[in-house]
């Protein structure tokens, strides 16, 4: 998936300015995200990451897999330029380039000037052209080995439609491809799916620098979380993709603050983001509780929330999510504003418990995340089990007179649902 979103976490080596190229070029993805590593590999040696002779050790193995070093579509700078800024803007602003620091072992480059690359490039290319085929790669493009060009792909047709929002556009765009083959229009209107959660970031009031460090730290976890699955201090694999994010901490805020909320349950805490948005948007006499199964994230989010004036605002419980519910249904508790982003196969008997013990106030709102998730439903395929929880859930909220609900189609789906009664 060259295009997924929602990137702030660590990335894979190769995949910084490749997927800017890939598909207009029509490489193969293993040709292109060779060229990416070479490059990253060339300006590993030029941070002081890795010595010269690893440098060629690198691009050594790259070029006698066959792979390609370089590829004449690197000669137009300002597209791999626009492929940084694109993955800045995914990145949470920051570039994130995962490079050898050194062989083994990853560091991250975020400071790359336009200029710098431009110049790099070109001395990237000087170099390859003393390797094998000139850098080039063996059967480099789809093509070449008997498979469509990814640009020529048939989309199905749709005429005369009126343009309103950013995928009737993208639509449009792609009938126009299809209809005249044409090349161009395909990679505008990947650009522009692309740019949309840049453009949602860019346009949405900006995380505090608390927010801002949880977002930097959590993009690092994966490897402490791996760790932890594998020595059972967790009950599953965490993720760093799991972080709400700017724009969705910066819809729960006004959602807080519009609605004069002053009591809030997050029930998934992971590593503290949205508790901490949340409680940012608080009046000082406010009340969170946020939830958490696996304490290692609980005790990563404390951490997160140590320095932030708004900590007091903030208890953490850690346990069973039902458990932890019927605990606080029995103290009488009730909220104004319930989050809801855990395990999605428990969804809908979470969300029943929260309605039935009244811990969600009549008058208040729920909001649900990945309620889209993943797009898996309009794919059409077959579900994945969280699929499955997620849709639950969806028929769920339909079903109930209780409450009135919309879906938005922001990251892979947020449903907002006010109780009635």
């Amino acid at each position: 998936n060259l295009w997924e979103t929602h990137q702030c976490r660590p990335h894979a080596y190769g995949h910084t300015w490749s997927p800017g190229y890939e598909l207009p070029s029509g490489m193969l993805h293993g040709h292109a995200v060779g060229t990416c590593m070479g490059f990253g590999a060339f300006l590993a040696l030029k941070a002081d990451f890795i010595t010269e002779t690893e440098m060629h050790r690198t691009l050594k193995v790259i070029s006698d897999c066959e792979l390609c070093l370089w590829h004449p579509v690197m000669e137009d700078g300002a597209a791999v330029w626009r492929s940084q800024v694109a993955m800045i803007e995914k990145r949470g602003g920051n570039l994130c380039a995962p490079l050898p620091r050194p062989l083994g072992s990853s560091g991250y480059l975020n400071d790359l000037s336009e200029d710098e690359l431009l110049r790099d490039l070109q001395a990237y290319k000087e170099l390859c052209l003393s390797y094998p085929r000139g850098g080039r790669g063996v059967e480099e493009h789809c093509v070449d080995v008997g498979l469509e060009d990814p640009q020529a792909k048939k989309m199905a047709p749709v005429h005369d439609r009126f343009v309103v929002t950013p995928t009737d556009l993208v639509v449009t765009k792609l009938n126009k491809a299809q209809n005249e083959n044409d090349r161009d229009a395909i990679s505008q209107a990947v650009k522009m799916l692309d740019g949309v959660d840049g453009m949602v970031a860019k346009y949405s009031s900006q995380p505090s620098d608390a927010l801002r460090n949880i977002s930097m730290q959590t993009a690092k976890s994966n490897p402490m979380w791996a760790e932890a699955e594998q020595k059972g201090d967790t009950t599953r694999l965490m993720e760093a993709e799991m972080i709400s994010g700017q724009a969705e901490g910066q819809l729960l805020a006004l959602l807080v603050r519009f609605g004069q909320v002053k009591n809030i349950l997050d029930i998934g805490t992971f590593t503290g983001y949205s508790s901490l948005a949340m409680a940012e948007a608080l009046p000082e006499d406010g009340h969170l509780v946020t939830l958490e199964r696996e304490a290692v994230a609980a005790e990563m989010a404390a951490k997160n929330w140590e320095q932030s004036p708004h900590k007091s605002k903030i208890e953490s419980r850690v346990g069973e999510a039902h458990d932890l519910l019927s605990a606080l249904a029995k103290e009488g508790a009730s909220f104004d504003l319930v989050f809801l982003d855990v395990d999605k196969p428990g969804y809908f008997s979470l969300y029943q418990t929260i309605m039935d013990t009244g811990l969600l106030r009549v008058g208040g709102l729920i909001a649900v995340d990945n309620t889209m998730y993943k797009g898996e439903e309009l794919s059409g395929e077959q579900l994945s089990v969280n699929g499955e929880g997620a849709r639950a859930l969806n028929a769920g909220l339909l079903a109930d007179e209780r409450v009135h609900q919309v879906m938005l189609p922001l990251r892979d789906g947020l449903t907002l649902a006010h109780r009635l009664r």
